[in-house]
């Protein structure tokens, strides 16, 4: 009966893929570039989501979540499917969740640990785009756009490392205050406030144990590398094609692209990333169609990483038991 229903979700999800992506599209670039680019642009594309398992692991182990290395990197390949078929990282989160949960964790640690997971990656693309703003002024000479692009950049960060200070607890313990005072004849409202601060609390300490942990380094280190393996994806696509690019101009404009795509405001990504880089190779002088060419073979590789996840999905048992906090 599993195998009946994980294979009824399968083909819904590739129906879903299937509304939003023009798979004529897609045989261009795979036509245009040579196969053994094609292998090596999916061998870094399974590298990538290697490490994405890596990442996981290292979150886990920080909230002393006993989550099997090999567990981590089965559920992330499985997870390549929903990113595709759903908005962005929401497919892959709720796969996760409900992942940990098979294993016996709670909703809400479970939760909690996805999120902060994510987190750590945003902060990298963040740290990522800061990085690029750099290049956009002193590479390119696009000073007014770079300084838009380094307070979009700067004040999420901001925001996250206050919210995960001491200052962010005693900000939080005031609005609770507040909040239960408003709320203090109202005896559902009460229990209701009572119930998400408990959880804020809990995600808050959780996020300063993540960001202020000997383990952050490496977290940052691994987020980057996971972002840094689009633009290297892009470059072997652009060499195969004999387009000179250099990879410092890359690196300049496809942070934001990247951060666009990682956003749940598209399915897979697709027509966002697509439109996105064709935008910004207007901005160095390319033509908008080969950055569309870009766009779709990073998503072709993307779409390979999610049959490979498929197989994962269907061909592997159900996950058992075998998460434990310590």
């Amino acid at each position: 009966m599993g195998r009946v229903w994980k294979l009824g979700l399968t083909v819904g999800i590739f129906a879903l893929i299937a509304a939003k992506v023009n798979f004529a599209d897609l045989v261009e670039p795979l036509e245009a570039l040579r196969p053994h680019t094609v292998l090596l642009c999916l061998g870094l594309s399974l590298f990538q989501i290697t490490l994405l398992a890596f990442r996981w692991k290292m979150v886990a182990d920080i909230e002393a979540l006993d989550l099997p290395w090999l567990t981590a990197l089965r559920c992330t390949m499985a997870s390549q499917l929903f990113g595709q078929g759903l908005p962005a990282s929401v497919g892959v989160d709720g796969l996760r969740v409900w992942w940990l949960t098979r294993l016996g964790m709670p909703f809400g640690p479970s939760l909690r640990n996805i999120v902060l997971d994510r987190v750590s990656g945003l902060l990298a693309l963040l740290l990522f785009n800061i990085f690029a703003v750099a290049l956009l002024v002193f590479w390119l000479g696009l000073a007014p756009q770079g300084r838009d692009a380094f307070v979009a950049m700067v004040l999420p960060m901001a925001i996250l490392g206050i919210g995960a200070s001491r200052l962010g607890r005693i900000v939080l313990f005031g609005f609770y205050r507040l909040l239960r005072r408003a709320f203090y004849t109202w005896e559902k409202p009460r229990r209701l406030l009572r119930k998400l601060f408990v959880a804020l609390h809990a995600l808050q300490k959780a996020s300063a144990a993540l960001l202020w942990s000997r383990a952050a380094p490496m977290l940052m280190i691994t987020g980057l590398a996971v972002h840094a393996l689009v633009i290297v994806i892009a470059l072997l696509v652009l060499r195969d094609i004999g387009v000179n690019v250099s990879a410092t101009t890359l690196f300049a404009i496809f942070p934001p692209i990247i951060l666009l795509a990682y956003l749940p405001i598209s399915i897979g990504g697709w027509g966002i990333r697509e439109g996105a880089t064709a935008f910004a190779f207007t901005m160095i002088g390319q033509p908008a169609e080969l950055g569309v060419f870009v766009g779709l073979a990073l998503g072709l590789f993307s779409l390979a990483g999610a049959l490979i996840g498929a197989v994962f999905w269907l061909g592997a048992p159900l996950p058992s038991r075998e998460v434990k906090t310590t």
